[in-house]
């Protein structure tokens, strides 16, 4: 009995602590829990990479390997511009970006772990950088 109420104290100060974390950081749990991580080849599905290449025409056929590097190419690339790649894996394994293939729109994603109380979660903060080439006509 006092083994049990002690876990549901813990339980009852670490939501307490966490929900001030958020609250000081002017966050709420559904802010933290609303996106999902950013769509990297590597973490999706072999269905959702097969499913992407074939709404932007490319191949679906190879091995796991070969489609992640097609789809990664694809997202590096548009019909004026390639985009480099992030060559440090620590930063790979959290930024993510594509440009779209007009060249007009970038997309970026980065995966940030917050380690709140001892509790890790992850969240997404995406951002679009959208080109508007009538502003550069004079």
């Amino acid at each position: 009995m006092i083994k049990q109420s002690g876990k549901t104290l813990t339980k009852k100060a670490i939501t307490d602590i966490d929900q001030a974390y958020l609250q000081e950081l002017g966050l709420t749990k559904s802010m933290i829990y609303e996106t999902g991580p950013c769509p990297r080849p590597e973490i999706l599905t072999e269905g959702q990479i097969k499913s992407t290449l074939e709404e932007r025409n490319l191949s679906s056929n190879g091995t796991r390997s070969e489609l992640n590097a097609r789809l990664t190419q694809d997202n590096y690339a548009c019909s004026n511009a390639t985009l480099p790649a992030i060559q440090n894996s620590t930063i790979a394994s959290i930024i993510h970006y594509s440009i779209d293939s007009d060249c007009l729109r970038i997309e970026t994603c980065a995966d940030i772990p917050l380690n709140i109380s001892g509790n890790i979660y992850s969240k997404s903060l995406k951002v679009t950088f959208d080109v508007e080439p009538c502003s550069f006509l004079s």
